[in-house]
């Protein structure tokens, strides 16, 4: 079963879907990339929940503020409302009687696995799937790099504007910090073609992690899986990662 849903968090609300597999599943929640959404590139999120859900593991994804359906301007995204829009949705499938709460696991694209190192680190987790994922120090190196291209308010990132708190607020986090707190089953599936982020992100967030980590670099897919072989064992390895750890023994 699939429903719409809204959520308020401050003033605005955001919009997304849950997939209920059955009565008390486990639950897997979905972090998307920045300017993506809770459908994500190649519909990869979209196809994936419904794979979840038919194999009894329910599925929350949705649009963080500031992206895709929710409310507000993209320009007023920063990692900080990311963060708090996590925690919120997070604790609502928690205080649901539709999930398993003692089997909640995290899906996290690019920026929304940092949201994911963030939200591993400060709430109960079983495992966690990390794709294409940012990692610090890497990423604040990324930031330093990135020209501030107008003389306004607004950084120019491709088809879209984004202010400069944006900027200062991921330079503002340690996302090792947080990575450094997690001690569940985590795996990291890169592409070496990634022309987004580099390989050695994935390697640098390995290396941070406390649990059992799997590392598992595929030769081509680009950043966000886009090809229809990959895409589908990307899919099947992360349906067989949650199989293995959300089902209470």
């Amino acid at each position: 079963m699939e429903e719409f849903f809204k959520l308020k968090v401050g003033d605005l609300y955001l919009y997304g879907v849950k997939h209920i597999a059955k009565p008390k599943s486990p639950v897997v929640l979905f972090l998307h990339g920045f300017t993506g959404h809770h459908i994500e590139a190649n519909r990869l999120y979209t196809d994936l929940a419904r794979l979840l859900c038919s194999n009894g593991i329910s599925v929350v994804r949705f649009d963080y503020r500031h992206h895709g359906d929710s409310e507000g301007e993209f320009e007023d995204f920063t990692l900080d409302s990311a963060f708090e829009d996590s925690i919120k949705v997070y604790d609502e499938i928690v205080k649901s009687s539709e999930f398993d709460t003692d089997n909640i696991g995290l899906v996290g694209l690019s920026l929304g696995a940092g949201v994911a190192q963030y939200l591993a680190s400060k709430r109960e987790v079983k495992a966690i799937v990390f794709l294409s994922p940012v990692s610090d120090p890497c990423l604040k190196s990324l930031m330093d790099n990135r020209k501030e291209n107008t003389s306004e308010d607004l950084i120019i990132w491709g088809a879209f504007a984004i202010k400069k708190k944006f900027y200062k607020s991921v330079l503002r986090h340690d996302l090792s910090i947080y990575a450094s707190k997690i001690c569940v089953p985590s795996l990291i599936i890169h592409c070496m073609d990634d022309e987004v982020l580099p390989v050695s992100f994935a390697k640098n967030l390995a290396s941070q992690l406390k649990g059992k980590v799997e590392l598992l670099l595929l030769e081509r897919g680009g950043h966000v899986f886009s090809d229809y072989y990959v895409k589908k064992k990307v899919m099947n390895v992360v349906l067989e990662w949650f199989k293995s750890y959300l089902f209470s023994r």
